[in-house]
């Protein structure tokens, strides 16, 4: 405990919110077979060694040389902040004086903890007081402190003392005391205090508790309003006594907390504990729940533990309210708002994407919509157990079996093909995850799941053992010539195929997306709309959903670009003209712009009406709204893609993130516009 206490602070067991979390990633040379020295000489083998020591010298030399000049120059930066900050934050202080005054006396320690954020936000920073490790020594041994008045300086050490934040309290002492010189007295008890509060956690964790307990008892009587003093006291009856036995003090003491700190889930879990022995069932669906919002890693642990004992009570819970609506959280007791997650609503972002930028996309259109979706009893709990119980493969299996079971209920075409569309696109994102682990030999159990669930599932949507091979095939490749090996096995194949046969569609629709892949957009948007004129097969309607409103979209961002682009060298083209002939000049090369984007678009897709009864049929329009926009627009067959149609169109796509023309916008832009500015000229 002393160690990690020393390392890490006296918050060492806690886990950061998901928020404040950081991910490092770093390539390591690791063997538990092969010894450290042979690895080395292996790397010699490629590397040049005199070469690569003589490089290290050389700019540990030169940092070694500048490191006073870069250090002095670090100073005077970070004093001109310290300067502003300084005057910023007293003149936020003065503002607030009556506010803070009052929080003090009534000891309410979360609102000081969010008056007093930006401040120690800044002197806990590590350009401020460093850290202790190689990169923030200098500034570990030489903090810089931020001056505000001494009630207020002593009002943030009882106040992080009290939030749990004990080892930042520990550290301003300290680095006020290198500044100033002396410590205050509140100062001085205080850092007795903090020790103290150390050496019970340490004698409590080696079960000394003859030594442990009067310290814990002498600290809880002076500070009973401190978070971190209140979870030991309620450590100390739970571990010594039992929570049979104190089962009334523990409650007390959690409920006192919650009422404190509202949102420290910790005491939540406290207050669960001792309902558990005669609310059984009931608590362990409220530590699924509870398990995400906890800080204190030892909690999450315990919950691990439970819930991996009691999975045969989580399935059957699942199978009794498979179709049960879930209208608020199990800890709504606890809380006066519905703390569901996004991952609860059955309905989740549509298709499968490689691409980092159409997943960040979707997620913020999941999030934009997450109040409108359904929450399913069955989903939200199987989704909390996955997040406690990773890789595991009966929690898998479990999920897997509850998503084939919505969607064989359903009657409705359309709504059948989106559950079966959810079931296969869940397959796939768990075999995505694994994937780097698959070909490692991990998780063999899970690896075999995935495609025991994938070959099934989807010949039974497809009916067709070929196209379930072949796209199984597809998602193992990643090289082009893979892919375009695979192709063109494909299209050879589709030779022999009933042109009007469902497995002839579902192979047109494969072979969409291998081009797709490949980079050929052209063949690829043929392929789409070939198999969108023939097929009234709802699941593939349902897979070609986003391909064709990306599509859309494409037109749109085209059309758009061509009238708002501004050439690199337009300064060189219009050098030593007259305004009017640099206006023509920049006229005709939109002009030149427009006509070619028009070319291409005209080449690849269909006349707008042809496009809005593909968009009808997949239900990415409703019937009223095409209506609408060919009455206004007066399309025909022949009508082709304007700029205004295409935002026409696109202003009905439910979740658009991005900014579209206003009507009186669409109404200067379109294709008259050069004409009448010409004329105006």
């Amino acid at each position: 405990f002393d160690y990690l206490v020393y390392h890490y602070g006296d918050e060492w067991m806690y886990v950061p919110p998901e928020a404040e979390q950081e991910s490092h990633e770093a390539v390591a040379v690791f063997s538990t077979e092969v010894a450290y020295p042979n690895l080395r000489e292996e790397i010699f083998t490629f590397a040049d060694k005199k070469k690569t020591r003589r490089k290290f010298r050389t700019r540990q030399n030169i940092a070694i040389l500048h490191e006073n000049s870069w250090n002095d120059l670090k100073d005077k930066n970070l004093e001109l902040k310290k300067t502003a900050t300084e005057l910023q934050l007293s003149r936020n202080y003065s503002e607030q004086s009556e506010e803070i005054e009052q929080l003090a006396a009534e000891n309410k320690y979360s609102e000081l903890s969010m008056i007093f954020g930006d401040f120690v936000a800044v002197q806990n920073d590590r350009k401020t007081i460093g850290r202790f490790d190689a990169i923030g020594a200098y500034r570990y041994y030489a903090p810089i402190l931020i001056d505000i008045k001494q009630k207020y300086f002593e009002l943030v050490l009882r106040t992080l003392f009290h939030t749990g934040r004990i080892a930042v309290a520990k550290r301003f002492i300290d680095v006020y005391e290198l500044n100033k010189g002396e410590k205050t007295p509140y100062m001085k008890e205080l850092d007795a205090d903090i020790m103290k509060f150390r050496e019970a956690v340490s004698h409590f964790s080696l079960n000394e508790f003859s030594q442990a307990v009067p310290l814990i008892d002498e600290l809880h009587a002076k500070y009973p309003d401190s978070m971190g003093i209140i979870l030991l006291q309620i450590s100390r009856c739970v571990r010594i006594d039992g929570i049979d036995k104190t089962r009334d003090r523990v409650r007390e003491l959690a409920e006192h907390g919650l009422e404190l700190f509202r949102k420290n889930k910790d005491f939540i879990k406290c207050i669960l504990d001792t309902r558990y022995a005669d609310e059984k069932d009931d608590i362990l669906i409220k530590y699924a729940y509870l398990y995400r919002r906890l800080l204190n890693g030892f909690f999450r642990l315990d919950i691990h533990d439970v819930v991996a004992e009691n999975l045969d009570f989580y399935f059957d819970y699942c199978d009794e309210h498979l179709f049960d609506v879930l209208e608020e959280s199990p800890l709504a007791e606890f809380s006066d708002e519905d703390e569901l997650d996004e991952s609860d609503a059955l309905d989740e972002d549509e298709e499968d994407a490689d691409d980092e930028e159409q997943f960040m996309e979707d997620t913020v259109n999941l999030k934009k919509e997450k109040e409108e979706k359904i929450r399913y009893k069955s989903i939200s709990l199987i989704n909390k157990i996955i997040g406690i119980i990773p890789d595991n493969a009966k929690v898998y299996e479990k999920k897997l079996q509850i998503l084939k079971k919505f969607a064989d209920r359903e009657t409705d075409p359309f709504e059948k093909a989106l559950a079966q569309h959810r079931l296969i696109k869940y397959i796939r994102g768990v075999t995505r995850k694994y994937n780097s682990k698959f070909e490692d030999g991990q998780y063999p159990e899970i690896q075999t799941l995935v495609q025991t669930w994938f070959r099934t599932c989807y010949r039974e949507i497809t009916g067709s053992s070929y196209v379930t091979k072949m796209t199984e095939i597809f998602y193992q490749k990643r090289e082009f010539e893979e892919r375009k090996a695979l192709l063109d096995q494909l299209l050879a194949d589709m030779e022999n195929m009933n042109k009007d046969s469902s497995e002839y569609l579902y192979s047109l629709e494969l072979a969409c997306r291998i081009y797709n892949k490949l980079g050929m957009s052209r063949e690829s948007v043929r392929c789409m709309l070939e198999c969108l004129e023939k097929s009234d097969i709802p699941y593939l309607n349902r897979r070609l959903r986003k391909k064709l409103k990306k599509e859309v979209v494409s037109i749109y961002k085209k059309l758009y670009s061509s009238y708002n682009k501004y050439f690199i060298h337009r300064g060189a083209e219009t050098k030593g003209l007259t305004k009017e002939e640099a206006f023509f000049k920049e006229l005709k090369n939109k002009q030149r712009l427009i006509r070619f984007y028009k070319a291409q678009i005209d080449s690849v897709y269909p006349g707008v009406l042809k496009m809005l009864e593909y968009l009808c049929k997949l239900r990415l329009i409703d019937e009223d709204a095409s209506k609408l926009i060919v009455k206004k627009y007066k399309l025909t067959p022949k009508t082709r893609f304007t700029l205004r149609t295409a935002t026409a169109i696109c202003m009905n796509f439910e979740n658009m993130n991005f900014a579209f023309f206003d009507e009186d916008s669409i109404e200067e832009i379109d294709e008259a516009m050069i004409d009448r500015a010409t004329e105006q000229i």
